[in-house]
Parts: C-alpha cells; sequence; structure tokens
C-alpha cells in the first residue's frame, strides 16, 4: 500500500521550498522526484532489511513500502535549476520563482447606453 510522505512548504529566498520528511531513505536507490507541468512528485520505495535473528520478543513500528506525495506548484515557478539535497532524514527541494512580478492593470467598464 502507498503511505503518504510529510512535507512542509514554503517561500525563502525567491525560491519555493520543499521539505520532506524521509528517513533512512537511500537517495541514490529510494527516492525518486518528477516533474510534470505544475506538479511534483516525491517517490519513496523503502525496503526492510530481512535478518535470519531469533528473538524471543519482536515488535517493529518502522514503515515500509511505497509512500508517495505529489505536490501542486503555485504559478511562477521555474522549471529548470530545480535543486534536491538529502541530509539527516530531510530532502529539500528548492525550486526557484519567477522573478518578474505580474503587471496590475486597471480594467476600464463601460456604460450600457
Amino acid at each position: 500500500t502507498e503511505t503518504t510522505i510529510r512535507v512542509e512548504e514554503f517561500q525563502e529566498d525567491g525560491q519555493m521550498v520543499i521539505r520532506a520528511e524521509i528517513p533512512g531513505a537511500d537517495p541514490d536507490k529510494d527516492i525518486e522526484i518528477t516533474k510534470t507541468d505544475s506538479t511534483l512528485r516525491l517517490s519513496v520505495q523503502r525496503r526492510k532489511d530481512t535478518k535470519t535473528e531469533t528473538r524471543h520478543h519482536y515488535r517493529s513500528e518502522f514503515q515500509y513500502g511505497s509512500f508517495l506525495r505529489t505536490i501542486s506548484l503555485p504559478a511562477g515557478t521555474a522549471e529548470q535549476d530545480i535543486k534536491a539535497d538529502y541530509r539527516d532524514g530531510i530532502l529539500e527541494v528548492r525550486i526557484p520563482m519567477i522573478a518578474a512580478k505580474a503587471k496590475q492593470e486597471r480594467i476600464p467598464i463601460t456604460h450600457g447606453s
């Protein structure tokens, strides 16, 4: 079954920042980041290590399997220069925001005759 990935999103220094909590993952093997149109997709496959030890009492609260999170990106995110960094169980994706701001224009209203 697929479980969602917990994230935080914010804007900082002209970039959209997405931080995802993914402890114990190998970024080279377990994490895939894709961008399509205005959507960013984080996919993680976490495998359970098998051990041949015999134990009298066993409990595991760790989650294994497929983890998926799809994030809608706001207008103004640039597709090029997306950077991702994994450190201490946190994946951080930085997406540059287009610097040009939309020009505001007043729209004239006509009066019916």
